[in-house]
């Protein structure tokens, strides 16, 4: 396999998205066969997080997902001009077309609000919100509480059974996004 990232224009490619999700994810296994908790469930959080970028340009249509401050200003252009003119897209994306003073200062002060490691926004905009919510509440509320600061917790802080379902709820959450 290659190991090099194929990029478009500094775009990483949706299906390398998913390669990588799927790499994080049996990297995590390892780490967890040898006892390494900690880095298993760290491993976990980026395998969701890329995972969810690539179900966000599924949703989108995109065969890439952006990379410089252009390329997300204008695919935050995009996602305000398709939620103002779609009820299919608002409802996929929860926006309420009379809040657009709200999406517009929320997402055009900073274009690049994708390029994140926070799992909820990126759930939001991944066009599945629903579906996780309702069918799979459980494996997102124990994923939903990673975030990148665990590095910096005391060695030892995620358990033999936190991180088997962390493992567990981002698998099933991964295959859900497809």
């Amino acid at each position: 396999m290659n190991n090099k990232l194929i990029v478009h224009n500094q775009m990483v490619k949706k299906t390398e998205l998913r390669i990588l999700a799927r790499a994080r994810i049996k990297e995590a296994q390892i780490l967890f066969d040898v006892k390494r908790y900690d880095a298993a469930t760290y491993l976990c959080g980026y395998a969701m997080e890329l995972a969810l970028k690539a179900r966000i340009c599924q949703t989108l249509g995109y065969t890439h997902f952006p990379q410089t401050n252009k390329e997300f200003l204008q695919m935050t252009c995009e996602i305000v001009e398709k939620s103002l003119k779609s009820k299919r897209f608002q409802k996929l994306y929860s926006i309420d077309p009379n809040d657009f003073c709200a999406l517009y200062e929320r997402y055009f002060q900073n274009p690049r609000f994708l390029k994140v490691h926070d799992l909820l926004t990126l759930l939001k905009f991944s066009g599945v919100i629903e579906k996780i919510k309702n069918h799979f509440s459980t494996e997102w509320s124990i994923v939903e509480k990673w975030n990148p600061e665990i590095r910096y917790k005391p060695i030892g802080s995620h358990t033999r059974q936190t991180t088997q379902d962390m493992l567990t709820s981002t698998r099933a959450l991964m295959t859900a996004l497809k």
